[in-house]
């Protein structure tokens, strides 16, 4: 019983006054709550700070402009050196990526910004690849390191790979090609045969040669393999013979032919006389084969960065 005294009581409360009739339902459209609207008295500060904007009207503006300074003051002389030094390309990438920040905590800037400095930093980073490139080639050559030159490949291409590109360092045998950029050493190699005149008769021979002058150092060591007419000494067919320590002159002409086990030897175990040309920065080996009784034979051979037989460099002369 008290409980539907209660309700009644609430029903009296919130029932809105409405025409006396006799015993005549109310119509629903002369039923209207007696609500009151008020405004909420918000300050000037409130509502900006709702609207996030600052407190101090126009600051967005002074930021705005201190952000284009900076691109124009900080950016353009970094894209600029950029040009020139690696070392400035990483710090104008990231000044262009935190600007860009400092901008979209603002909210100063639009996806279209965004995409924009993202094309940058992709241009600037690819343009400064043969800039980096040449300063990892200097310090590896420095240090007769091709780690480092592996390195910055790999490294390249990881970032070029996190922005969905294709590799275009570390491709291909890049490991064979930083050891004959990176390491100061050179080498040489031909072969061939020919027709020999030993005592009026024709005899077959075939010649074999390798050359390689290894980093800080004037020598060539210089491996031979001959079948055929033995010129000068009675050395077994068919096995290289070396290293022979062999010295030129600026004229690339032989000074000096050493091979441990038999000491000074002319030229080559053979008597083949070898000429570096040109004579101060060689880009070729000339050889002239003495065999026989007939006229001599030549041959020639380029000169290129050590790459297989660098391993020999490791090893003492003689090895």
């Amino acid at each position: 019983m008290r409980r539907v005294l209660i309700l009644v009581l609430a029903l009296a409360v919130l029932a809105p006054d409405v025409p006396a009739s006799a015993g005549d339902p109310p119509d629903p459209g002369e039923i209207k709550p007696e609500i009151e609207w008020k405004k909420i008295p918000f300050g000037a500060k409130r509502k900006r700070q709702m609207a996030g904007e600052a407190e101090t009207p126009g600051v967005w503006d002074e930021v705005s402009k201190l952000l284009d300074q900076a691109e124009r003051d900080v950016l353009t002389p970094l894209r600029i050196a950029a040009a020139h030094k690696c070392e400035a390309t990483q710090k104008y990438i990231q000044t262009l990526i935190s600007l860009e920040k400092l901008r979209l905590l603002a909210g100063l800037t639009n996806d279209a910004f965004s995409s924009r400095v993202q094309q940058e930093v992709i241009r600037a980073t690819d343009a400064a690849f043969p800039v980096c490139e040449r300063e990892a080639i200097e310090k590896c050559r420095a240090a007769s390191d091709p780690s480092i030159l592996v390195k910055f490949w790999i490294t390249f291409d990881r970032q070029r790979s996190l922005r969905g590109l294709p590799a275009v360092a570390a491709t291909g045998d890049f490991m064979a090609r930083a050891r004959r950029m990176c390491v100061d050493a050179d080498q040489f190699e031909f072969s061939g045969s020919g027709t020999a005149i030993d005592h009026g008769q024709p005899v077959p021979i075939t010649w074999h040669y390798w050359g390689l002058r290894c980093p800080d150092d004037e020598t060539w060591r210089i491996w031979e393999k001959f079948d055929g007419v033995q010129q000068t000494v009675n050395l077994p067919p068919g096995a290289p013979q070396g290293p022979i320590v062999v010295r030129f002159d600026t004229n690339g002409a032989i000074t000096s032919s050493v091979w441990p086990p038999l000491g000074n030897v002319p030229g080559t175990l053979q008597g083949t006389k070898l000429t570096l040309s040109p004579g101060d920065e060689p880009t070729q080996v000339i050889a002239t084969i003495n065999e026989g009784e007939g006229p001599p034979i030549a041959a020639a051979a380029p000169i290129g960065p050590a790459d297989d037989l660098l391993r020999h460099c490791g090893a003492r002369a003689g090895e």
